[in-house]
C-alpha cells in the first residue's frame, strides 16, 4: 500500500517516531537484509578502524587523532539526522563505524596515560561502565520523548561539548610526549596537570630533566668522533696483538702471507662493552687448519 494512503497514529501510546516513519527512511516495506546492512557495515568498518587508526595515534599523537575522529563522527551524525535514503544511511554508518573504532582504540589509552599506573585499571572499569550505561540511558529517554530526533540531538550536543573540552582543556598525553622524546612539551603538560591539581607552581618544572633526556645529552656531548677514534685505537691494538703472536715463528709468518689476513673493524662501536664484536679481526677459513711443520 502506498505511504500516501496510510499514516501512523502518533497519538497512540504504543507509537514511537523512529526511522520507520515515512517522513524519515520509510522502512515499513523495505527488505530486511537492506535494513540489516546498516549494522553490518558499521561493525565491519568498526573493526577496521580499531586495527588501523590507533597505530596512527601511536605515531602522530593521541589528542589530535582523537579530536579529528570525534569531529568527523559528529559531522556524520548530522547527516544521519537529515538523510531520508537508506542507501545514504548505510554509507554514513560505514564511516561512523570507522571513526568509532578509532575513538574506542585511542580514547581509553589517551585517558589512562594521564593517570598513575595504580589507577589505570579502575579508570578503565569506570569508563566501560559509563559506556555501557549509555544504551540504557537513551532507551529511557526514548521512552520519555517517544521520538528519536530529540534523543539523537542530546547525544550530538554532548559529543560537541566533549570535542570542545578535548581541544581547549586537555593537552597531549605526557606519556606519548615522553616516549616520542618531546621532553619540553612533556614538561609543559606535566606542569599544567600539576597546576590543576594544586601540586605545582608555574615554572617549577623548568629545571626538570628526564632520565632518558640526560642519557641522550651525555651521548650527544661525547660526540661521534670519539666513537670513531675509539674504533681506530681498537683496530691498531688488534694489529699489534696479531703481529706479536706471529713474530716468533717464520712458518706462521708465511702462513699469514699465504692466507692474506684481513682486519675487519667493527661497523658500529657502541657505548656498552657487551655491544662490541667478540672478534677484532677475522681469518680466512683456510687459516683455521693445522699449521704445517716448519721443515715440510
Amino acid at each position: 500500500m502506498p505511504s500516501e494512503d496510510w499514516k501512523i497514529d502518533y497519538n497512540s501510546e504504543n507509537s514511537f517516531k523512529n526511522w520507520v516513519d515515512p517522513d524519515k527512511l520509510d522502512l515499513t516495506c523495505t527488505d530486511k537484509s537492506l535494513i540489516g546492512a546498516i549494522g553490518t557495515f558499521y561493525f565491519v568498518s568498526f573493526a577496521i578502524g580499531c586495527l588501523i587508526i590507533p597505530v596512527i595515534g601511536d605515531k602522530k599523537g593521541r589528542k589530535y587523532i582523537y579530536f579529528i575522529c570525534m569531529t568527523l563522527q559528529n559531522l556524520l551524525y548530522i547527516f544521519v539526522m537529515t538523510t531520508k535514503s537508506i542507501y545514504s544511511m548505510i554509507a554514513i554508518y560505514a564511516f561512523i563505524g570507522l571513526m568509532s573504532g578509532a575513538i574506542v582504540g585511542i580514547g581509553p589509552t589517551y585517558i589512562s596515560e594521564f593517570l598513575p599506573s595504580k589507577n589505570q585499571i579502575l579508570s578503565q572499569t569506570v569508563l566501560s561502565m559509563f559506556d555501557g550505561s549509555v544504551t540504557v540511558v537513551f532507551a529511557i529517554l526514548f521512552q520519555i520523548f517517544r521520538n528519536w530526533y530529540p534523543v539523537a540531538l542530546i547525544g550530538l550536543i554532548w559529543s560537541f561539548l566533549v570535542i570542545f573540552s578535548v581541544f581547549i582543556f586537555i593537552p597531549e598525553s605526557p606519556k606519548y610526549l615522553y616516549a616520542s622524546r618531546k621532553f619540553d612539551k612533556a614538561r609543559t603538560t606535566m606542569e599544567y596537570m600539576g597546576r590543576i591539581n594544586g601540586k605545582v607552581k608555574k615554572g617549577e618544572l623548568e629545571g626538570l630533566v628526564f632520565d632518558t633526556e640526560r642519557e641522550l645529552m651525555q651521548f650527544d656531548n661525547l660526540g661521534v668522533d670519539a666513537f670513531h677514534e675509539g674504533a681506530r685505537q681498537e683496530l691498531d691494538m688488534s694489529k699489534k696483538e696479531v703481529r706479536k703472536s706471529f713474530e716468533d715463528s717464520s712458518a706462521r709468518e708465511k702462513l699469514l702471507e699465504s692466507h692474506n689476513l684481513q682486519f675487519s673493524p667493527p661497523r658500529e662501536v657502541q657505548g656498552s662493552e657487551s655491544a662490541r664484536p667478540n672478534s677484532r679481526f677475522k681469518l680466512p677459513s683456510e687459516a683455521l687448519s693445522p699449521l704445517p711443520s716448519p721443515h715440510s
